[in-house]
Protein backbone atom coordinates (compact mmCIF):
# COMPACT_ATOMS: atom_id res chain seq x y z
CA UNK A 1 0.00 0.00 0.00
CA UNK A 2 2.74 2.28 1.02
CA UNK A 3 4.59 1.69 -1.99
CA UNK A 4 1.92 2.17 -4.28
CA UNK A 5 0.86 5.77 -2.85
CA UNK A 6 4.98 6.75 -3.47
CA UNK A 7 4.39 5.66 -7.23
CA UNK A 8 1.14 8.63 -6.87
CA UNK A 9 4.12 11.30 -6.17
CA UNK A 10 5.45 11.36 -9.64
CA UNK A 11 1.85 11.60 -10.93
CA UNK A 12 1.82 14.87 -13.04
CA UNK A 13 -1.32 16.18 -11.65
CA UNK A 14 -0.48 18.08 -8.50
CA UNK A 15 -3.92 16.91 -7.17
CA UNK A 16 -2.80 13.15 -7.35
CA UNK A 17 0.12 14.00 -5.57
CA UNK A 18 -1.28 15.92 -2.58
CA UNK A 19 -3.85 12.90 -1.98
CA UNK A 20 -0.79 10.25 -1.78
CA UNK A 21 0.73 12.58 0.66
CA UNK A 22 -2.09 12.46 2.96
CA UNK A 23 -2.27 9.13 2.41
CA UNK A 24 0.57 8.53 3.56
CA UNK A 25 0.21 10.27 6.74
CA UNK A 26 -1.34 7.95 9.37
CA UNK A 27 1.04 5.29 8.48
CA UNK A 28 4.07 7.66 8.73
CA UNK A 29 2.96 8.97 12.16
CA UNK A 30 2.35 5.85 13.80
CA UNK A 31 4.99 4.39 16.53
CA UNK A 32 4.26 1.39 14.98
CA UNK A 33 5.28 2.16 11.14
CA UNK A 34 8.45 0.51 11.26
CA UNK A 35 9.69 1.28 7.60
CA UNK A 36 9.58 5.15 8.16
CA UNK A 37 13.21 5.55 7.52
CA UNK A 38 12.78 4.30 3.82
CA UNK A 39 9.57 5.96 3.17
CA UNK A 40 10.91 9.48 4.69
CA UNK A 41 14.09 8.83 2.30
CA UNK A 42 11.59 8.30 -0.48
CA UNK A 43 9.66 11.60 0.22
CA UNK A 44 12.98 14.17 0.44
CA UNK A 45 13.39 14.98 -2.86
CA UNK A 46 9.33 16.10 -3.00
CA UNK A 47 10.41 19.02 -0.66
CA UNK A 48 11.43 20.74 -4.11
CA UNK A 49 7.94 19.90 -5.59
CA UNK A 50 6.53 22.37 -7.92
CA UNK A 51 3.10 22.83 -6.23
CA UNK A 52 3.14 24.52 -2.55
CA UNK A 53 0.63 22.21 -1.45
CA UNK A 54 2.63 19.60 -1.71
CA UNK A 55 5.69 20.51 -0.78
CA UNK A 56 3.97 21.85 2.52
CA UNK A 57 1.93 18.34 2.87
CA UNK A 58 5.36 16.54 2.76
CA UNK A 59 7.39 19.15 5.41
CA UNK A 60 3.58 18.18 7.74
CA UNK A 61 4.42 14.20 6.99
CA UNK A 62 7.87 14.26 7.42
CA UNK A 63 8.31 16.77 10.79
CA UNK A 64 5.45 14.26 12.67
CA UNK A 65 7.13 11.32 11.07
CA UNK A 66 10.72 12.56 12.54
CA UNK A 67 9.20 13.98 15.81
CA UNK A 68 7.19 10.65 16.65
CA UNK A 69 9.78 8.11 15.56
CA UNK A 70 12.64 8.69 18.11
CA UNK A 71 13.87 5.03 17.62
CA UNK A 72 14.92 5.66 13.84
CA UNK A 73 15.50 9.20 14.22
CA UNK A 74 18.18 9.75 17.03
CA UNK A 75 18.37 13.17 18.95
CA UNK A 76 21.91 14.09 17.68
CA UNK A 77 20.75 12.94 13.98
CA UNK A 78 18.05 15.82 14.51
CA UNK A 79 20.19 18.63 16.15
CA UNK A 80 22.83 17.63 13.03
CA UNK A 81 20.68 18.11 10.43
CA UNK A 82 19.09 21.23 12.09
CA UNK A 83 22.87 22.64 12.53
CA UNK A 84 24.63 21.48 9.43
CA UNK A 85 26.51 24.58 8.03
CA UNK A 86 28.83 22.45 5.84
CA UNK A 87 26.23 21.15 3.09
CA UNK A 88 24.81 23.28 0.57
CA UNK A 89 22.96 20.84 -1.13
CA UNK A 90 19.17 22.20 -1.21
CA UNK A 91 17.93 19.61 0.15
CA UNK A 92 19.79 20.14 3.70
CA UNK A 93 18.82 23.25 3.53
CA UNK A 94 14.82 22.01 3.18
CA UNK A 95 15.13 19.84 6.27
CA UNK A 96 16.60 22.40 8.83
CA UNK A 97 12.95 23.98 9.92
CA UNK A 98 11.46 19.92 9.71
CA UNK A 99 13.87 18.89 12.10
CA UNK A 100 13.50 22.34 14.49
CA UNK A 101 9.38 21.39 14.06
CA UNK A 102 10.57 17.77 14.44
CA UNK A 103 12.58 18.62 18.01
CA UNK A 104 8.97 20.70 19.29
CA UNK A 105 6.88 17.53 18.41
CA UNK A 106 9.41 15.39 20.66
CA UNK A 107 9.34 17.56 23.43
CA UNK A 108 5.59 17.73 23.41
CA UNK A 109 5.15 14.21 23.69
CA UNK A 110 8.15 14.15 26.25
CA UNK A 111 9.31 16.30 29.13
CA UNK A 112 12.36 14.97 29.73
CA UNK A 113 12.96 15.62 26.04
CA UNK A 114 12.82 19.14 26.64
CA UNK A 115 15.45 19.12 29.12
CA UNK A 116 17.56 16.69 26.98
CA UNK A 117 17.60 19.28 24.03
CA UNK A 118 17.40 22.54 25.88
CA UNK A 119 20.76 20.85 27.55
CA UNK A 120 22.37 19.98 24.25
CA UNK A 121 21.77 22.96 22.28
CA UNK A 122 22.46 25.82 24.86
CA UNK A 123 26.45 25.44 24.78
CA UNK A 124 28.93 26.93 23.23
CA UNK A 125 29.38 24.43 20.35
CA UNK A 126 25.53 25.37 19.41
CA UNK A 127 24.08 28.46 20.89
CA UNK A 128 27.17 30.29 21.03
CA UNK A 129 28.57 28.69 17.63
CA UNK A 130 31.22 30.85 15.45
CA UNK A 131 28.66 30.28 12.68
CA UNK A 132 25.77 32.31 12.31
CA UNK A 133 23.75 29.08 11.34
CA UNK A 134 23.78 27.31 13.62
CA UNK A 135 23.27 30.54 16.37
CA UNK A 136 19.96 31.17 14.53
CA UNK A 137 18.50 27.45 14.30
CA UNK A 138 19.75 26.22 17.90
CA UNK A 139 18.40 29.49 19.11
CA UNK A 140 15.32 29.17 16.87
CA UNK A 141 14.54 25.78 18.49
CA UNK A 142 14.98 26.94 22.31
CA UNK A 143 12.31 29.69 21.57
CA UNK A 144 9.84 26.85 20.72
CA UNK A 145 10.86 24.80 23.48
CA UNK A 146 9.67 27.43 25.84
CA UNK A 147 5.95 26.72 24.20
CA UNK A 148 6.64 23.06 24.95
CA UNK A 149 7.60 23.88 29.08
CA UNK A 150 4.24 26.05 29.04
CA UNK A 151 2.43 23.36 27.83
CA UNK A 152 3.45 20.64 30.11
CA UNK A 153 3.48 23.48 33.36
CA UNK A 154 0.07 24.64 32.65
CA UNK A 155 -2.09 21.68 31.78
CA UNK A 156 -2.93 19.91 35.10
CA UNK A 157 -6.41 21.37 35.21
CA UNK A 158 -9.46 22.57 33.15
CA UNK A 159 -8.60 26.29 34.47
CA UNK A 160 -5.24 26.08 33.41
CA UNK A 161 -5.95 25.02 30.01
CA UNK A 162 -8.16 27.80 29.21
CA UNK A 163 -5.69 29.83 30.54
CA UNK A 164 -2.95 28.29 28.48
CA UNK A 165 -5.26 28.36 25.44
CA UNK A 166 -6.31 31.93 26.14
CA UNK A 167 -1.91 32.82 26.00
CA UNK A 168 -1.23 30.53 23.68
CA UNK A 169 -3.93 32.91 21.05
CA UNK A 170 -1.94 35.93 22.45
CA UNK A 171 1.16 34.91 21.22
CA UNK A 172 -0.23 33.90 17.89
CA UNK A 173 -0.32 38.34 17.18
CA UNK A 174 3.57 38.33 17.68
CA UNK A 175 5.41 38.07 14.29
CA UNK A 176 8.53 38.51 15.65
CA UNK A 177 9.39 34.93 15.94
CA UNK A 178 8.55 33.49 12.33
CA UNK A 179 6.67 30.96 11.02
CA UNK A 180 8.00 28.17 12.94
CA UNK A 181 7.14 30.10 16.10
CA UNK A 182 3.53 30.21 14.64
CA UNK A 183 3.24 26.46 13.91
CA UNK A 184 4.58 25.32 17.01
CA UNK A 185 1.53 27.52 18.88
CA UNK A 186 -0.76 25.91 16.47
CA UNK A 187 0.65 22.46 17.18
CA UNK A 188 0.94 23.22 20.93
CA UNK A 189 -3.19 24.04 20.67
CA UNK A 190 -3.60 20.42 18.88
CA UNK A 191 -1.58 18.79 21.39
CA UNK A 192 -4.04 19.75 23.94
CA UNK A 193 -7.08 19.10 22.26
CA UNK A 194 -6.10 16.01 21.54
CA UNK A 195 -4.69 15.07 25.26
CA UNK A 196 -7.59 16.66 26.69
CA UNK A 197 -10.72 15.99 24.43
CA UNK A 198 -13.04 16.23 27.68
CA UNK A 199 -11.92 20.15 27.43
CA UNK A 200 -14.95 20.00 24.28
CA UNK A 201 -17.45 17.88 25.46
CA UNK A 202 -17.69 19.04 29.10
CA UNK A 203 -16.57 16.53 31.15
CA UNK A 204 -14.33 16.51 33.97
Amino acid sequence: MVDALLQFLTDSNSAGRYNAVVALRPALTSPQFSDSARVVDALLPFLRDSDRSVRFGIVDVLTESYGIHSDLFPLDQLITELTNSESRDASAILKRPIMARALFVRALRDPDQVTLIRQTLDSERYTRSQQPMVRLWSNQVLVILDLADLVHDQSQTREQRAQLRQSLQNYRSSQFFGPNYQWAIQRANTWIDRQYPEDQTGGR
